[in-house]
Order: C-alpha cells, then sequence, then structure tokens
C-alpha cells in the first residue's frame, strides 16, 4: 500500500491544477494522479475545497520576499509582487475559487511582508493598508486578464504578459512615490489618518 503524507498530495494536486487547472481538478483525478483509490485520496484532504486551499498556500510560499539589502523599498515591492504574479499564473483560476473567510498561512505572511515594506517607506499603516489593497487589486486583475487572453488567442507569450503587467506596476509604484512624498512633507495632524489603522487586507468575499 502506498503511504502517502500531505507533501504528496499537495505535490499532486498541484501538478494537475497546473495542467488541467483549478476548476477541473477533481478528487479521482488526484488519487488517480496518486495511484490510489478515492477514499483513500479522501483520508488526506477532506473535499477538493481544502484541497485547492492547500494547493494556494503551496504555491504562495514560492514567492520571493527580498530582504532589505535587496534596494529600495519600490524596488522590493516590485520583486515581490512580479514573483507573486508569476506563481499566481502557474493555477490563474485558483484563486476565485478559494473560500472566503479561510487562512492561508502564505498569504498572511506576504501580506505583513508588503505592509512591512510600505510602513518601512515611511507611509502611514492606513495609507499602506489600500496601498496594499491596490496592489493586489491590480495583481488579481492581470491574472483574470491573462486568463480572457488565452481563453480567447490560446496560450499567450509569457513574456509578453510579464512585460505587461511590469509596466503598470512601475505605473502603480511611480504614484506610490508622489503619494509617499506628498504624505511625508504633510503637517502632522492635518489630513492624516489614524496611526491606529489597522492595516490587514478585506476578506476575499470584498474583493
Amino acid at each position: 500500500m502506498t503511504r502517502l503524507n500531505e507533501v504528496d498530495v499537495v505535490s499532486a494536486g498541484r501538478r494537475i491544477a497546473e495542467r488541467v487547472g483549478a476548476r477541473r481538478l477533481t478528487m479521482r483525478m488526484l488519487a488517480a494522479e496518486l495511484n490510489v483509490s478515492t477514499m483513500a485520496a479522501y483520508r488526506h484532504v477532506v473535499s477538493k475545497t481544502d484541497l485547492l486551499v492547500l494547493i494556494a498556500d503551496d504555491i504562495l510560499s514560492g514567492v520571493v520576499i527580498p530582504p532589505p539589502e535587496a534596494g529600495e523599498w519600490d524596488v522590493r515591492l516590485a520583486i515581490l509582487e512580479s514573483s507573486a504574479f508569476a506563481e499566481i499564473s502557474r493555477v490563474p483560476d485558483l484563486w476565485d475559487l478559494l473560500p472566503p473567510g479561510r487562512t492561508i498561512p502564505s498569504e498572511v505572511q506576504l501580506e505583513r511582508a508588503v505592509a512591512d515594506i510600505l510602513m518601512g517607506a515611511g507611509f502611514e499603516p492606513a495609507s499602506a493598508a489600500w496601498a496594499q489593497e491596490a496592489i493586489f487589486g491590480y495583481v488579481l486583475g492581470q491574472i483574470r486578464l491573462r486568463m480572457r487572453v488565452i481563453s480567447n488567442q490560446g496560450e499567450a507569450s509569457h513574456t509578453e504578459l510579464q512585460a505587461h503587467f511590469a509596466y503598470g506596476l512601475r505605473i502603480m509604484l511611480t504614484g506610490l512615490k508622489v503619494e509617499l512624498e506628498a504624505e511625508t512633507s504633510r503637517p502632522i495632524g492635518r489630513g492624516s489618518l489614524s496611526a491606529t489603522a489597522v492595516t490587514r487586507l478585506p476578506d476575499r468575499s470584498d474583493r
């Protein structure tokens, strides 16, 4: 009998999702990939939803979080978000299937890393949260655009899609630099939001 662990199951599920997409992934496919019965697969993950959450966590764990010595805040943010786009693009239909309210450890780690970069640059907590939400929305929007392009035109050039993403990200970062300059030059107490504002992103159902 094949002895399985969670790593085996998640790796198999991810391979299938990268081949056929998350929406078409089934527990029967997972069992076949692992060469076990469907019931044996269910002993390791109780549902497809749980499997998708584990796959998402595995994918996001591959996103590069650059250290402070990698460069200025905008350079590090560009590295992180470009890496996130590349990793999420591996299974682009996965992210709209994830259940709201479920904690994905790697996602939490990335949210904290982005917040740390932004607040380390000088953004107030509330401004950092809004900037983080805007960047996340851009990344997810580009993933959805990629899916439409592939659906309408077939497999698009990875280089072209990455260049498209990088151009839009540069525009966003340029705007954030302008906002940061305005924020840091603003007199304290005038037009600034409370430093106690929470920097967590809204739930997936709100995005």
